[in-house]
């Protein structure tokens, strides 16, 4: 079985925005993991193992018609330690629909292994700006974070499907 992730894009202005603070955190803590690996800003809905890849695909080009681009407000800094850093958006309903319908739809098609992570009631949003770190790289990131986030709102613009690890897209479709 192979390890893929089903994953919202952003509009161009906060993808942008985004992508900065993840170089400005890969040139402060010489952490270049996100960047060597062109790990693009996102949300990811779902990550699971499966050996269905085309029916994976079609399924995630049939949500991308049913799902609506909706906002997003990114208002916090994370960690899961010891050694990611991210940002939390909040969980609206756009986002909540989005997730709903992707583990609903990935437990339709079956013969599909949902990481506990991303169960119903398990899933914490995010979007990684670095991983890997160590100890004092996280404290090199919060420090530069701490001086110059800011609340970031945007729009889910696209939905993909993605192997991982490195992370590839496989099929990228716009909402409607």
């Amino acid at each position: 079985m192979v390890l893929y992730t089903i994953t919202i894009y952003f509009d161009e202005i906060s993808n942008k925005m985004i992508q900065q603070y993840i170089n400005q955190i890969a040139r402060q803590t010489g952490n270049m993991h996100m960047v060597d690996n062109q790990v693009p800003p996102h949300i990811t809905l779902s990550a699971f193992d499966t050996k269905k890849e085309s029916e994976i695909i079609e399924l995630v080009d049939d949500l991308s018609k049913k799902i609506n681009k909706f906002p997003l407000q990114w208002v916090s800094v994370g960690a899961f330690m010891p050694y990611v850093v991210y940002l939390a958006p909040v969980l609206n309903e756009g986002l909540n629909n989005a997730v709903t319908e992707v583990y609903k739809s990935l437990l339709e098609l079956g013969d599909v292994s949902v990481r506990n992570c991303y169960k119903p009631f398990q899933w914490l949003p995010h979007t990684t700006l670095a991983k890997m770190l160590s100890q004092d790289e996280m404290l090199s990131a919060f420090k530069m974070l701490h001086s110059q986030f800011g609340v970031i709102r945007g729009t889910a613009t696209r939905l993909a499907v993605a192997k991982s690890n490195p992370h590839m897209d496989i099929a990228v479709f716009d909402l409607k």
